[in-house]
């Protein structure tokens, strides 16, 4: 749509209660501006949000690979220290004979 252009007499009219009302210009700006503060805030906390929630998906995959390599190294000792116990009632037993 094209922009329509003001008549000389609405031009004149815009013009004199510029001149009067020198801060109507910048109370609208300011409304529109504080009207946008809210949505941009939102936006910003949701922009937050969404990279700690990524951050936190990175920490947990991290955590979850340490419990893993964790859990197979106590694995591990809980085979050695079976396999200790049976050499060890082993050798008793011989030792009783």
């Amino acid at each position: 749509m094209g922009r329509k252009e003001l008549s000389a007499d609405k031009q004149h009219r815009f013009i004199r209660c510029s001149m009067r009302c020198p801060g109507a210009m910048e109370a609208d700006i300011t409304t529109i501006i504080s009207l946008l503060a809210a949505p941009l805030a939102a936006g910003a906390a949701y922009g937050g949000v969404k990279v700690g929630m990524n951050g936190l998906k990175q920490s947990i995959i991290q955590i979850e690979r340490i419990v893993c390599r964790l859990d197979d190294k106590v694995d591990s000792h809980g085979e050695r220290i079976t396999a200790l116990e049976v050499e060890t009632s082993n050798l008793k037993e011989r030792i009783d004979d």
